[in-house]
C-alpha cells in the first residue's frame, strides 16, 4: 500500500538525485506529483502512414524498425540511424548523441513515432522523432486504446526543469495514477449530495482524466471538479474565519452624530457620496457587539483617510484606543501630521511610534509601524480599533502576527462604571453594561485599507471573510492626470516641456526601476538617471536622489526638503510608491515603464494629481526592450485613469501572481480555478456553508 503523503522517492526511479530536482517543481510527496497538473495537451491520437509525412507539421505514425545502428563521430559525438517502414514506404530516422537507443529500439518490432520531414535532407528523413513501443496486439491494428503513455493519445505536457524530460516525468505520473483506487487510496472529501448538486465528477476519475484523458470532454469534467476543489478550499477557510469572528466579543462603540458633523465642518471640501456611505457602514459595524472586519478600498486620492479619521474619533470618544499600522516610517510621519490637523479640533491625544521614536506614553490614537508591537505593553491598554493602511505592503504572515499580538488583549481601563470621561471638547458617560470588566477578553474592531484596486472577484476570493466598502468616486474638482507614452525620439521635447513647467514652480518625481545599472536589464538606474539629469539635461535645477538603501532619517529629511521646495526634481526608485503626498509635485516621469506592472504604475501615478491642479505622467521605456504586449499595456494605461479597470485589464492578461504578488498579498497560487470566475466563487461559497453546517 502507498500513502498519499509518502515521499516522492516511494515511486520507482525517483531516487535522491531526482527527488532533489523535483523539489524545484514543488514536488515532494506522492500527492504533489499527482496534483502536478499538465499545462496543456498535445493531440497525437491521429495515427497516419509514413506516406503522410511532410515538412510543415508533426504527425504520428506506426512503423516497424527495419534497421538501427549507432555511428561514432569526432570526439565523443555520435549519430544514431534507423530505417522505419510501414505498408506505404520507408523513412530514415536520425538521432544525435543517444547511443542507448540501439538498446531501447529493437529491430523487427513496431513503435509509434512522431515527427516531420527534415527540409535539409535530400531523401526522406526525420530528425529526433519521439517514439513509444507498441503492444503486440496494437501493432496489428490501426485503432489504439489509449493505453500508450506518450503518443497516440491526448498527451499531457508538463512544466519542466533542468535534469528531467517530459517522457520521464510523464511516466512517473502514470505509475502513480494507475495505482489510484488500488494500492494508493484516495478518499473523495465531497459527499455525494454536493457532487450531484453541482454536477461534479468524482475525485478519482478526475485525477485520472486531468493527466491521461481519452477525450476533450474528460478534460473539461476534470478541470471543473478540480477547479471547484481549489476554490472550495479557499471558501471553507473564509467561512470558518467569518464564523470565528461572529463568535468573538467586541466593545460596542456609541456613535455620536455630532462627532461626524464637527469633523465634516472642519474640512475645506465637500465629502463624496462614497465617503459618507463608507462612514455609515463603518459606524454601523462599530456600534455592534461583534468585532468589525471591513476592507475599505479606494483609488489613490479617493479620501480614505477622512473615513478612517471619523472611525478613530468615534472610538476615542468612547474611551478606547485606536492603533493605526502603516508599512513605513515615512508614511507613519505623514499620517501623524494629517491626523493632527483633524484632531486639533477634538482634544484627543495622539502618539507616533516608529523605530526611531523614543518611548511614548499611552495615547487615544497611536500611529506607527510594526515597531508598535515592541511597545504594546507600555502603550496599548484598551484597544477598540485597529486600522491597517496599505495592507498589501505587509506580508501575509506579518499581518497575521500584527493582529495576533493586538487581538484579545484584556481590557485595562481606568474608567469605572458610571464614571464620566472628559476630554477637551466631549463628555461621555459609560454605564455598567457598556464597560467590560478588567478581566474581559475582547477583540478590537478591524478596518483594513488599500489603495490597490481589487476587482470584485479577487476581493471575494481574498477577503471573502470581510465586509467591503468601495470608494468609487473622487472629490469634486479633481483633474485626472494626463498620461503620455513617450517614444524615444520625443524625449528631448519632453525634457524641454518639463523645463518650462518647472519655471512655474512645479516639482517633478523621476522614477526608475533600479538603484544601479544591471547587466541583465538594459534600463536606466536611479544613480545613472541622477547623473544624467544633474550634469546634462537639467544642470540648472536642484536635484536629489532617493532609494531604499538610504537611511530612514535621511529619507525623511529629504522628503521634507522636497515638500518645502528646497529642490526641484526627486530621482527615486519605487520606494515613493505608497502614500507619499508632496504639494506642488504635479509631474511624474517613469523610466523603464515596461518593467512595472500596471497596478504599480497606477500607484506611482497617484503621487501627482492629488489636488485640483493639472498633473502629468510621462512613461519612458527602455529603448528597444519592450515587447508588443508591453507596449499595448502601456497604451491602455495611458488612456485609462480608473484604477479598477486597470487592475481588471492587468489581471486578465498577467494573472494574480504577477499583478499582486503571491507572497505579499496572499493571492492563492491556483492551478486550475480562475480568480475572476464569479459563478464558481458563488457556488463554492454556498457549498462551504453547506459543508460546515
Amino acid at each position: 500500500m502507498i500513502k498519499i503523503d509518502n515521499p516522492a522517492t516511494t515511486i520507482p526511479l525517483i531516487g535522491n538525485k531526482y527527488a532533489h530536482i523535483l523539489e524545484y517543481l514543488g514536488i515532494n510527496t506522492v500527492k504533489d506529483l499527482i496534483y502536478y497538473f499538465p499545462v496543456r495537451f498535445e493531440d497525437s491520437s491521429k495515427v497516419q502512414n509514413i506516406s503522410s509525412l511532410n515538412m510543415n507539421e508533426k504527425i504520428t505514425f506506426k512503423a516497424e524498425i527495419i534497421k538501427i545502428k549507432s555511428l561514432r563521430l569526432r570526439g565523443k559525438r555520435s549519430i544514431q540511424k534507423g530505417i522505419l517502414q510501414d505498408e506505404t514506404g520507408q523513412v530514415e530516422a536520425v538521432w544525435f548523441n543517444q547511443p542507448y537507443l540501439t538498446n531501447n529500439l529493437k529491430e523487427n518490432e513496431w513503435y509509434l513515432f512522431r515527427g516531420k520531414l527534415n527540409p535539409r535532407s535530400y531523401r526522406p528523413q526525420i530528425s529526433s522523432p519521439e517514439y513509444e513501443k507498441l503492444k503486440i496486439e496494437e501493432a496489428d491494428t490501426k485503432a489504439l486504446d489509449n493505453s500508450n503513455v506518450h503518443l497516440g493519445r491526448l498527451t499531457p505536457i508538463y512544466p519542466l526543469t533542468e535534469g528531467i524530460s517530459s517522457k520521464w516525468l510523464r511516466s512517473r505520473v502514470k505509475w502513480a495514477i494507475d495505482r489510484i483506487g488500488k494500492s494508493l487510496k484516495i478518499t473523495d472529501p465531497l459527499p455525494i449530495e454536493i457532487l450531484k448538486k453541482y454536477n461534479l465528477a468524482g475525485l478519482l476519475p478526475s485525477l485520472k482524466w486531468i493527466h491521461f484523458p481519452e477525450s476533450e470532454e474528460q478534460i473539461e469534467k476534470a478541470r471543473k471538479r478540480l477547479g471547484f476543489d481549489e476554490m472550495l478550499s479557499i471558501q471553507l477557510r473564509l467561512e470558518r474565519n467569518r464564523r470565528k469572528r461572529k463568535a468573538m466579543k467586541s466593545f460596542s462603540i456609541e456613535i455620536k452624530n455630532e462627532i461626524q458633523e464637527k469633523l465634516m465642518n472642519s474640512v475645506d471640501f465637500k465629502p463624496t457620496k462614497s465617503q459618507l456611505t463608507a462612514i455609515s457602514e463603518i459606524n454601523s459595524d462599530l456600534a455592534g457587539s461583534r468585532p468589525m472586519n471591513r476592507l475599505l478600498q479606494g483609488d489613490v486620492g479617493s479620501g480614505k483617510t477622512l473615513v478612517s479619521v471619523e472611525a478613530v474619533l468615534q472610538t476615542a470618544n468612547s474611551g478606547l484606543q485606536s492603533i493605526i499600522l502603516v508599512p513605513t516610517s515615512v508614511l507613519a510621519d505623514q499620517h501623524y501630521e494629517t491626523f493632527n490637523k483633524f484632531l486639533k479640533y477634538f482634544g484627543f491625544s495622539i502618539a507616533l511610534v516608529t523605530g526611531n521614536t523614543k518611548k511614548n506614553k499611552p495615547a487615544d490614537i497611536i500611529i506607527g509601524t510594526h515597531a508598535i508591537l515592541h511597545r504594546k505593553k507600555e502603550m496599548i491598554k484598551n484597544p477598540g480599533l485597529v486600522v491597517i493602511d496599505e495592507q498589501h505592503r505587509f506580508g501575509v504572515e506579518q499581518r497575521r502576527e500584527l493582529l495576533k499580538d493586538i487581538d484579545r488583549l484584556p481590557l485595562e481601563t481606568n474608567q469605572r462604571p458610571g464614571e464620566t470621561r472628559k476630554t477637551a471638547n466631549t463628555t461621555t458617560k459609560r454605564t455598567q453594561s457598556q464597560t467590560p470588566s478588567s478581566t474581559t477578553q475582547y477583540n478590537p474592531h478591524l478596518l483594513t485599507m488599500t489603495a490597490t484596486p481589487i476587482p470584485r472577484s479577487m476581493a471575494l476570493t481574498l477577503f471573502g471573510d470581510m465586509d467591503i466598502s468601495t470608494m468609487e468616486d473622487m472629490p469634486e474638482g479633481r483633474t485626472p492626470t494626463k498620461t503620455h507614452l513617450v517614444p524615444d525620439e520625443k524625449r528631448e521635447d519632453s525634457y524641454a516641456w518639463i523645463r518650462e513647467k518647472m519655471k512655474e514652480g512645479i516639482k517633478v518625481f523621476w522614477i526608475t526601476p533600479l538603484i544601479e545599472q544591471s547587466e541583465k536589464l538594459e534600463t536606466k538606474s536611479a544613480v545613472d538617471t541622477f547623473e544624467l539629469l544633474s550634469k546634462t539635461v537639467f544642470p540648472e535645477q536642484k536635484i536629489r536622489l532617493l532609494h531604499g538603501r538610504i537611511k530612514e532619517t535621511e529619507k525623511k529629511n529629504l522628503l521634507k526638503d522636497f515638500m518645502e521646495g528646497k529642490f526641484d526634481i526627486l530621482v527615486s526608485t519605487s520606494v515613493i510608491e505608497v502614500g507619499i503626498d508632496i504639494p506642488g509635485a504635479e509631474i511624474i516621469v517613469i523610466e523603464g515603464a515596461e518593467r512595472f506592472g500596471l497596478a504599480q504604475l497606477h500607484q506611482l501615478r497617484g503621487r501627482v494629481g492629488r489636488r485640483k491642479n493639472e498633473s502629468w505622467c510621462f512613461l519612458f521605456t527602455s529603448t528597444g526592450q519592450e515587447t508588443e504586449e508591453q507596449t499595448a499595456r502601456l497604451k491602455y494605461f495611458a488612456k485609462e485613469n480608473d484604477g479598477l479597470k486597470i487592475a481588471e485589464y492587468d489581471l486578465s492578461r498577467r494573472g494574480p501572481g504577477e499583478v499582486y504578488g503571491f507572497r505579499q498579498s496572499g493571492v492563492p497560487n491556483l492551478k486550475i480555478a480562475k480568480l475572476n470566475d464569479l459563478e464558481l466563487i458563488k457556488k463554492t461559497r454556498e457549498a462551504a456553508r453547506l459543508l460546515i453546517g
